[in-house]
């Protein structure tokens, strides 16, 4: 009897074939699913990085609102000499559609006066100051913006000419420091969609990941708390609450 050797028929190959096809296609699903896997961790990893970061810079200027060498702008009588403005705060809330955070305070760059020569006529002890800034007069009890007219040098220091005449009496010590200007707003950026946008000097975009923001400031005793949500683009919130110096 004759042995015949016996290899695989049409229907046995086309079997095999469509087998291999679904390992095949149930691998590359694997792999397309890991590799979407990875670039959103990766894609996430960055968003919380980056809102970490912003997060860490509202923070620090939430607690720096309203400084002053001796006590916080809120504790004392103050005026804008500019706008005749009353009674000045450290942080301010506007909620429109978007919430908008405003914090003004004394740079930490600031200076001693050493004499109040007349109204409008301050002896500093360093040269720091220029024509039309905008500083902030301070003892422990009065406050004043005002903007500066002039400046004449005087031996280590300077003598800085007011725009306005000083709308107080001083006690010293009596500090002069640059008077700043911060804000936390949501606006459009150039793709026409919302985000979170920082306002020192310029306006700069923070961060495109968050699309709306809420703030609430509250009395804590003798302490200010500001309680801030950030609404992210994947629709989860991110808050976090600061005490304000006081």
């Amino acid at each position: 009897m004759t042995n015949r050797q016996q290899g695989f028929g049409l229907p046995e190959l086309l079997i095999s074939l469509l087998l291999a096809s679904f390992i095949i296609l149930a691998l590359v699903n694997q792999y397309l699913h890991a590799k979407n896997q990875h670039r959103y961790a990766y894609y996430a990893a960055g968003q919380g990085l980056e809102l970490q970061a912003v997060v860490d810079l509202m923070r620090d200027s939430i607690r720096r609102a309203g400084f002053t060498p001796c006590r916080s702008i809120n504790q004392l009588i103050s005026m804008d000499r500019r706008s005749e403005h009353k009674n000045l705060q450290g942080i301010e809330i506007q909620q429109k559609k978007q919430a908008h955070i405003h914090i003004q305070r004394m740079s930490e760059y600031f200076d001693l006066i050493v004499k109040i020569n007349n109204p409008i006529e301050l002896l500093t002890h360093k040269p720091m100051f220029k024509p039309n800034q905008t500083v902030l007069i301070a003892d422990c009890v009065h406050a004043e913006v005002q903007q500066v007219h002039a400046i004449q040098p005087a031996g280590s220091g300077q003598v800085v000419i007011l725009s306005q005449p000083l709308a107080f009496n001083y006690q010293k010590p009596v500090f002069i420091g640059e008077w700043l200007h911060e804000r936390f707003y949501i606006h459009n950026n150039k793709q026409e969609q919302n985000a979170l946008f920082y306002q020192f000097e310029r306006a700069d975009e923070l961060t495109s990941y968050v699309q709306a923001m809420q703030a609430h400031l509250k009395q804590a005793g003798k302490h200010q708390m500001l309680s801030v949500v950030l609404r992210t683009t994947h629709g989860k919130d991110m808050g976090f609450t600061t005490l304000v110096r006081s």
